[in-house]
């Protein structure tokens, strides 16, 4: 008898009766094969051309004799040529055999009027069929249209067939099955090592196995692999199922199928595979040797699991309901997409999957196993927009982590749920050991419990970092509990919400990583106004997570340049398979959210004018084929404009500065389509020349500021100060005066608005690009000015190096420039170059005209940049002087800068003035064109539709625009 060695839980090794197994197999393999060479050693055998078919035809069901199949199986192998074997017609029924197998020795075809038409019968006294070692090359067989039912081996075989394979035992050079029912056959054990009960359906060796639309189906092994186990050079299944097999004792058994050397299955299922004893150990499932290729392979049902110890790709795995999980042993690498981990439970394992090797999954879905839902050993595991949820360990005798239990290696959890896992102990989402080094990008923790500590999050001395991550509404033993053991990398985790400040994991309120904790810094934010706190499947393919709310505080408060994955690659995608960046809040800047899910685009639902040549404001607010105009009076050409978010609340506002005593008024959306009436926000000094003014967020308050530059000589001179609503009045640097151009923009991705400038260098040669990066703490200064950035190889004085450009040309989340020459040749210099010393976040500016040119006797107007197709580049677009809409559409090269090409077009109505927004809410930017009417563009992603008159624009054709935007008006 058997028995059932002693189950180590943690590492799960059976030392003596693993290494017995794994000698007995590849001492059975190795002297089949050994055989083989020592038997052509002799002399080289002329081999015969076996190419020609000779057809042999059973006539009865009888075991020998004429006419039967043991007799055509002998004649054919008695011939020289390749033959084949059928049955005559309408010759169905069973073969029942009298006590020895069928063997196959030479290569033949076997084609079976149908698998539920003709049964061979070893009657429980013989294998039915045998294809054993050839001392010439081995056989190549294929067989169809039959069922091979009750083979059982006998006891005294030859030693080299042992007690493996009851239904087939081959050592075939190529075996293929197609509508074959291995049905009830039985591999039975004899009392020795040498005749273990092994392969109870089929066991093949040596050459490659074919098996299609066949199945197996209630086969026993006394030992181990009830079903099938191949070792042969290729093994690919297509279609086949196995149900209802297994070993017979309480062994180490696998208890279905076993592939030792690699295997390619499509649509192949494996379902209620069993062994009578509660304390087995043995898995349903073993894959080992070379890679396996699972397409659609489904696992269910059975009171094993799966063993991987070879390298497998699965693709649409689906494990569930199984009574142990998927063991990954170390040194593998294994691929899980479109997987679904569901269901499973049982005393012998401790998690769904416990991983040893490198493991990624992919859109995959691990939810309701009754033990923790993964385990990392060791090695490397990457999860990515996957849900891993109700997971639970209340049955189970291992520790904590009801959702992930991350004991050692490097993890990275990219764009996925944690939600509604559960723990008797600390960790209801996740619990790090302190040999783990865990990456939580763009992902949200939420729902779990602990009857301990760390609801969310437990870190037992690991390294955690966190990068656009929600974590909250978790609980430990019944109060909130977020992060708790210990601290959490908090001096690299950014841009995170965590609702509970008491239980944070050392990350705090706002400063220079921008988190968000609690409510400001303190108590317990109510998630619910964070994120739909019900799972639904948001992205239609199954796989749950929690949308973030309207208004939710997470929407565009996300950092595009912490939102990579493990290669430094910026993530394209949500968890959903939505575009990652858009522009959730409406204000016309798109931004990353935090947490899995990104909000969708809010549509601009207007514009705000300043006409510069009269001081007149004109506001248009869109409402479905026209626009509502609002305008103010006339307030000079005296007055320069400006627009932005002045007050924080979301809308679009106006500024303006009287140029003659340099005094600012601001006009506030009202937001019911009107400006409010100009208020008094303080002054410029007047005892300086001021000059490059431009607009942004420069301190992170979540307000627009005007800057300017004093450009006069004498004392303050090169001062960059600010100025907002509220008349307040910051210095922010001191830089040389004379810059060529000056532009704003984000190009350190840290959410908050720097300066670039270009400076033409002595002679006018070349265009050095020097930016002034805002600086969270400041120090007597807010900016902080960083030279030999990078240059144009031409100059703004004699190259003509105009329309200096802001946008995200290549996707990184860091702001780039873009030029055009005297010539119209564009130029982008992206920011891809080296980090400078002690600021990792800044790199220098990387040059590239790999753009197109635009011929300026054709194109004399203005560019514009904005995402006008799905890859979330922005694109360059201008108005050809015929009226034709062009679009330099971005693509990336290989070192990260943007190559360029004329992609989108369309014909525009008469006008030379446009504004970039996303007017529709598709998430891709359209244009507005002003000129007497205003004209809607829509971009579609490869063109521009016909376009749409929304009718005259109020006050008539605007004389000169000073500046015009797009955004939230309302």
């Amino acid at each position: 008898m058997h028995r059932s060695p002693s189950l180590d839980p943690e590492t799960r090794v059976f030392p003596k009766a693993a290494t017995c197994l794994l000698t007995f197999f590849n001492f059975w393999t190795r002297r089949q094969r050994s055989r083989q060479q020592v038997k052509r050693m002799r002399g080289t055998e002329l081999l015969e051309d076996r190419t020609l078919l000779a057809a042999l035809t059973v006539t009865n069901l009888n075991d020998s004799g004429a006419g039967s199949l043991r007799q055509a199986i002998i004649d054919a192998n008695g011939n020289s040529e390749a033959d084949t074997i059928d049955f005559q017609s309408g010759l169905n029924g069973t073969i029942t055999l009298a006590g020895a197998p069928l063997t196959i020795s030479s290569d033949v075809t076997i084609s079976g009027p149908g698998s539920s038409q003709l049964t061979i019968d070893g009657n429980l006294k013989s294998r039915v069929m045998v294809i054993p070692f050839s001392e010439k090359s081995p056989p190549v067989v294929a067989i169809s249209g039959l069922t091979i039912a009750n083979g059982q081996n006998p006891g005294g075989d030859d030693f080299a067939l042992g007690g493996i394979g009851g239904g087939i035992n081959s050592s075939a050079g190529e075996l293929t099955l197609e509508d074959v029912i291995f049905s009830k056959n039985s591999a039975q054990s004899f009392g020795g090592f040498d005749e273990a009960g092994f392969a109870g359906g089929l066991s093949h060796s040596i050459g490659k196995l074919t098996i299609r639309n066949s199945a197996f189906t209630e086969n026993v092994a006394n030992d181990s692999v009830g079903a099938l186990f191949s070792n042969g050079s290729e093994t690919v299944l297509e279609d086949v199922v196995f149900s209802g097999n297994k070993v017979g004792s309480d062994s180490f058994g696998i208890l279905a199928v076993s592939l030792a050397n690699g295997a390619s299955l499509t649509n192949v299922s494996i379902t209620g595979s069993s062994t009578p004893f509660v304390t087995s150990s043995g898995s349903a499932v073993s894959l080992s040797g070379a890679t396996t290729t699972a397409t659609n392979l489904t696992i269910s049902g059975n009171t094993g699991g799966l063993q991987v110890s070879g390298n497998v790709e699965f693709d649409g795995l689906n494990f569930s309901g199984n009574g142990e999980g998927i063991r990954i042993g170390g040194g593998t690498t294994v691929a899980m997409r479109n997987s679904t981990i569901t269901g499973n439970s049982g005393l012998r394992d401790s998690a769904a999957i416990n991983n040893s090797g490198n493991l990624s999954i992919e859109s995959s879905i691990i939810k309701s196993n009754q033990f923790t839902g993964l385990r990392q050993d060791s090695g490397e595991l990457v999860l990515r927009r996957s849900e891993v949820s109700l997971n639970d360990t209340v049955f189970s005798n291992f520790g904590g982590g009801g959702g992930l239990e991350l004991r050692s290696g490097t993890v990275h959890i990219i764009n996925s749920t944690i939600s509604g896992n559960a723990t008797l102990d600390n960790g209801g989402g996740i619990a790090v050991q302190k040999d783990a080094t865990v990456t939580i990008t763009n992902s949200t923790v939420t729902g779990n419990s602990a009857d301990s500590g760390g609801g969310g999050i437990w870190n037992s001395s690991g390294l955690v970092t966190l990068h656009n991550t929600i974590v909250g509404g978790n609980q430990g033993n019944g109060v909130a509990s977020d992060i708790q053991g210990s601290d959490v990398n908090t001096a690299s985790s950014a841009h995170n919400l965590i609702a509970d400040a008491a239980t944070s994991g050392g990350i705090v309120q706002g400063g220079d990583l921008a988190n968000i904790v609690g409510l400001g810094g303190s108590g317990t934010r109510n998630i619910s106004t964070v994120i739909n706190t019900t799972l639904e499947d948001n992205g239609g393919n199954g796989v749950l997570s929690h949308a973030l709310v309207p208004g939710s505080l997470a929407i565009d408060n996300g950092n595009t340049v912490k939102a990579v994955d493990p290669l430094g690659m910026t993530l394209l995608f949500d968890q959903n398979g939505s575009r990652r960046v858009q522009d959730g809040d409406g204000d016309g800047d798109p931004s990353v959210d935090i947490g899995a899910v990104e909000a969708g685009p809010m549509a601009a639902n207007g514009l705000l004018i300043f006409d510069q040549s009269n001081g007149k404001w004109r506001l248009g607010t869109t409402s479905g084929n026209t626009l509502n105009w609002f305008e103010t009076g006339q307030f000079g050409s005296n007055f320069q404009g400006f627009v932005g978010d002045f007050n924080g609340d979301g809308l679009l506002d106006g500024m303006m500065l009287n140029m003659t005593n340099l005094r600012f008024n601001f006009l506030r959306n009202r937001g019911d389509g009107t400006l409010a009436a100009p208020v008094s926000a303080g002054a410029l000094s007047d005892q300086f020349t001021w000059d490059n003014f431009m607009v942004g967020d420069y301190d992170g308050n979540g307000r627009a500021e005007v800057m300017a530059q004093i450009v006069s000589t004498g004392f303050g001179q090169g001062a960059m100060r600010s100025q907002d609503f509220l008349g307040v009045n910051r210095f922010y640097v001191t830089m040389n005066t004379g810059f060529d151009a000056m532009a704003t923009g984000d190009f350190n991705g840290d959410g908050w608005d720097d300066v670039v400038g270009l400076f033409d260098n002595v002679g006018n040669t070349r265009a050095n690009i020097i930016p002034a990066y805002s600086i969270r703490t400041p120090v007597g200064r807010r900016f902080t000015t960083v030279l030999a950035s990078g240059q144009f190889g031409q100059s703004v004085a004699t190259g003509g190096l105009h329309d200096l450009t802001v946008d995200d040309f290549n996707g990184d989340g860091r702001d780039d420039i873009a030029v055009v020459n005297a010539n119209g040749q564009i130029f982008t210099a992206t920011t891809v170059g080296d980090p400078r010393v002690n600021a990792d976040d800044v790199r220098n500016f990387v040059v590239s005209n790999a753009s197109p040119r635009l011929d300026p006797a054709t194109y004399s107007n203005s560019i514009l940049s904005g995402g006008f197709n799905d890859d979330l580049l922005a694109d360059i677009l201008t108005i050809r002087d015929n009226d034709q809409l062009i679009t330099a559409v971005s693509s990336l090269t290989s070192n990260g800068t943007p190559s360029q090409s004329l992609a989108i077009a369309g014909t525009s109505s008469v006008g030379e003035e446009a504004v970039v927004g996303d007017f529709n809410g598709d998430g891709l930017d359209d244009l507005i064109v002003l000129g007497a009417t205003a004209s809607q563009y829509l971009s579609m992603g490869t063109s521009f539709d016909a376009g749409l008159n929304l009718g005259n624009v109020i006050g008539g054709a605007i004389g000169s625009i000073g500046i015009a935007r797009a955004g939230r008006l309302m």
